[in-house]
């Protein structure tokens, strides 16, 4: 090999390696400062969230209708007997003839099955 091209490879070389040192070299970044002074701390929260449930309850009543508001909350002391939840009766549908036929269908089925 030339002693020229032995020399230019060497070149090549720092200036890579010089290349490489610049490129991955930390910069500063730039950061806001300011006084600090002893006071309350307060911070709020201003989203939606969702409730999520660990355990769900299915409550069945044996009649349609509205369930008003519950006033207790949770950890509430409840005792044998007290009201927890109150329905109150849905609004009857308008009974077309179809339906009040159906209705009568199953009063007589029901009649004939008690018999």
């Amino acid at each position: 090999m030339q002693k020229k091209t032995v020399m230019l490879g060497v070149g090549a070389l720092v200036v890579l390696g010089a290349l490489l040192a610049w490129t991955f070299a930390p910069r500063p970044l730039q950061v806001e400062a300011a006084a600090v002074v002893q006071g309350r701390f307060e911070a709020g929260i201003d989203e939606d969230a969702k409730a999520r449930l660990r355990d769900r309850y299915s409550i069945s009543a044996p009649l349609a209708g509205r369930l008003a508001r519950i006033a207790l909350r949770e950890g509430d002391a409840v005792q044998a007997g007290d009201v927890v939840a109150r329905i109150t009766p849905a609004m009857p549908a308008l009974l077309d003839e179809r339906s009040l036929r159906e209705q009568q269908a199953r009063v007589t089925a029901a009649q004939a099955n008690v018999q």
